[in-house]
């Protein structure tokens, strides 16, 4: 699985690159799940369930959406039963803009996938 939330300070959208990037963003948690078959997935944000919406496949990778629309709190996603918790979503955005990169296959975690 793979988690990442990232808005490069400064960074800007639209035609001509007119409109900061944080009036086009959404938020959402987004998973890529790597299966044999159709998985569960269940996301927690603090103490939220939101709802994982599938939004296309190729092979066995899965690609899901979870909108957490302004939820704070650590974010666990379940697959299939198995669960990691990645860091936490707040509010304060430290200056490098970048808040999390976790990556979890079967038991080993590592921040640098």
């Amino acid at each position: 699985m793979l988690l990442e939330l990232t808005l490069p300070i400064g960074a800007v959208w639209g035609q001509g690159g007119s409109a900061s990037a944080a009036d086009g963003a959404k938020d959402i948690v987004s998973i890529i799940a790597l299966t044999n078959g159709a998985a569960d997935v269940k996301v927690t944000v603090g103490d939220a369930e939101v709802t994982a919406e599938a939004k296309g496949s190729f092979g066995k990778a899965s690609f899901y959406e979870a909108s957490f629309e302004g939820k704070t709190g650590a974010v666990t996603v379940t697959v299939n039963g198995e669960s990691t918790t990645g860091a936490e979503i707040t509010n304060n955005c430290p200056s490098s803009g970048r808040v999390s990169r976790l990556c979890h296959t079967r038991g080993y975690t590592s921040h640098d996938c």
